[in-house]
């Protein structure tokens, strides 16, 4: 018998968490019992003009649209990924135009993502619906790492683990299936919004205005649904970019991901052995590294997935007593450090990327240069050069 559905008409808000498997809010969502479900993702200018993004990446990031958006389809012959062409600070008139009464997403501690999110909260409070937010991004909540830290930034692995071991002993839970099936959306007349005012953003500055080298481009912010009024993902052209600039063999999406790790495990020796000090992350061609950061930034690989399954083969040879790499240098460690500076961006906040203002960056004086090189200062000029 399928599962009763209550009243709730849920908007699911997709950011960094491009995937169905271990979505620990897409799962939230879902245990709402809707009755409309609508999985979004609104085109953020400020990734669009006013963060430095280029052609690879941006490829990267439409073939894990691309693939997210199958993946409902595949659930759910109704569904998609639908993509609106605003603001994510316009979506007060998207729960009005399809009576939204509870949003749901996953968090982020980025520093600008975390105002965004506080301005969103506040929006949907004064609308009267309900957000529900969960921890997925991270092993562990990187504000609760702050906290079991003192309240301050993680600066080392000691601090890292210390922390988290007032966490659930240290261990992240485990992973959550994909759910098997997804609620509809409403029917295609409903989901319209050609009715709504359309807020084209401002394109100046564009911090990416040398990567727009097609006369006709940037088209990408024409009409709210898309050009086509399909809500589907832009492509690099109605970006402005000619395709021909992404030159990156490196694929997008939760599908590639999970294949990518998969084969991985398989190699027991290479994921009990693996140190990073051995390893150089511009090594292709044979590649050296897993090369799954970019799919753990976008979210189309769950973290917590990759640390389950790298630990069960860890765990697996501990107990045959075969060579394992220990941490810091090793597999699960390289995951801490990631843990580590999400946990120190997120005490830090938008002076993690910049040294003015910064407590724990030291400045130095460039215009001293001279004076350094010559060790007139008593420092080597090399030691300052290494952060």
């Amino acid at each position: 018998m399928p599962p009763k559905k209550s009243h709730a008409t849920v908007l699911f808000w997709h950011r960094t968490d491009l995937r169905l498997h271990d979505s620990p809010a897409l799962q939230a969502a879902l245990d709402l019992k809707p009755s409309v479900f609508i999985p979004v993702w609104t085109w953020d200018p400020h990734y669009i003009y006013h963060t430095r993004v280029g052609p690879n990446r941006w490829k990267f990031l439409i073939e894990c649209q691309q693939d997210l958006s199958k993946a409902y389809t595949s659930i759910n012959a109704k569904q998609k990924l639908w993509v609106v062409r605003e603001a994510p600070q316009s979506m007060p008139k998207l729960w009005k135009a399809w009576e939204i009464t509870h949003l749901v997403f996953e968090k982020d501690t980025d520093a600008y993502a975390r105002e965004r999110d506080e301005e969103i909260i506040k929006l949907a409070e004064d609308a009267g619906i309900e957000v529900v937010v969960r921890n997925g991004r991270n092993l562990f909540d990187p504000d609760e790492i702050v906290r079991k830290n003192n309240g301050e930034p993680t600066l080392s692995m000691n601090q890292l683990q210390k922390a988290s071991e007032k966490i659930n002993g240290g261990s992240p839970d485990r992973p959550i299936d994909a759910p098997e099936t997804v609620p509809d959306p409403w029917d295609d007349e409903k989901m319209k919004l050609d009715s709504l005012e359309h807020d084209v953003p401002k394109s100046k500055p564009d911090l990416n205005a040398a990567y727009r080298n097609l006369d006709d481009g940037n088209k990408q912010y024409t009409q709210i649904m898309g050009p086509k009024k399909d809500f589907a993902f832009p492509t690099l052209e109605e970006l402005g970019i000619d395709a021909a600039q992404a030159t990156t063999p490196h694929r997008g999406g939760e599908s590639v991901a999970l294949k990518m790790l998969a084969e991985y495990i398989k190699d027991e020796e290479f994921i009990g052995t693996f140190e990073k000090p051995k390893t150089s992350p511009a090594a292709f061609e044979p590649q050296a590294t897993t090369l799954l950061s970019p799919h753990l930034h976008f979210g189309s690989l769950s973290v917590r997935k990759f640390w389950w399954d790298v630990k069960t083969i860890m765990d697996k040879r501990h107990e045959k007593m075969r060579p394992t790499a220990d941490a810091p240098t090793n597999l699960l460690g390289q995951l801490l450090f990631r843990e580590m500076f999400f946990a120190a961006q997120a005490a830090l906040g938008h002076t993690f990327s910049q040294t003015i203002g910064n407590k724990i960056a030291h400045f130095i004086p460039w215009r001293l240069q001279s004076t350094h090189s010559r060790s007139l200062d008593g420092k080597p000029y090399f030691d300052l050069t290494v952060p």
